[in-house]
This record gives C-alpha cells, structure tokens and sequence, in this order.
C-alpha cells in the first residue's frame, strides 16, 4: 500500500523533511504511530510520511523505484525547497541508495566528501 502523509505546517519555508521509517513491510497511518514523525510532529517541522509499496520477493527495487520517482517528481514540482531525508533502519538504507544515486547523477566530476550522520542526507 503506497500512503503518503504530508504534515505542512508554514507553506513558505523552505525546507522538508521526508521521513523513511523502518519496515517494510508494515504502513504508518499517522505521526503518533511512530516515535520520530512525533517529534517532527511536536516540533511542527514540515515532514512528509512515507509508505512504501509492499511487494514481496524483489529486494526491495519496488521500494526504491517508488521512493526514487516520488523525489523526483517533488523536486521537480518545488526546485528551491530544501528535501532533508531522514530515515530509520530500512528507510536509512533508502535513503543512503537514493543519496548516492543523487550525488554520483550531479557531482560525477567533482570531488565529493560524504558523511553519514545517523541516516540524515540533505538534498
């Protein structure tokens, strides 16, 4: 099941958080079900819940191609706006995948330092 919950709380910031939470293989239904979309919740940041389709036996691609479209079309549709991905257990190792897909895409020829800080990648 393929549920996005987005929680905007000031429309003209420029920053927002997508948050991965671990799994797969169960859907968050709101912010009180999950320890950290509660503190994004109760901080009143601007964060965007995300499910991911739940399809066995492929490895996780359908998760990722999902996940992956979805960043893209957001990015597309508000290119100023910072997407701060925060992920937890399998939604940390999506958005580790989707990071280095991001970086080796637009900075190939350049030097890039990456730093892994408890699963956060800025966009």
């Amino acid at each position: 099941m393929r549920k996005i919950v987005e929680y905007i709380f000031c429309r003209d910031c420029k920053k927002v958080y997508f948050y991965l939470h671990g799994g797969p293989l169960f859907t968050l239904r709101n912010w009180q079900e999950d320890p950290f979309a509660t503190m994004l919740y109760n901080e009143q940041r601007n964060f965007i819940l995300l499910n991911y389709p739940i399809v066995y036996d492929d490895g996780g691609i359908s998760d990722y191609q999902f996940l992956k479209e979805y960043f893209w079309e957001y990015k597309r549709q508000h290119p100023n706006t910072e997407m701060v991905l925060l992920g937890e257990s399998y939604g940390g190792y999506l958005a580790s995948l989707f990071a280095a897909e991001y970086i080796q895409k637009n900075y190939s020829n350049k030097r890039v330092h990456q730093y892994c800080l408890s699963r956060v990648v800025f966009i």
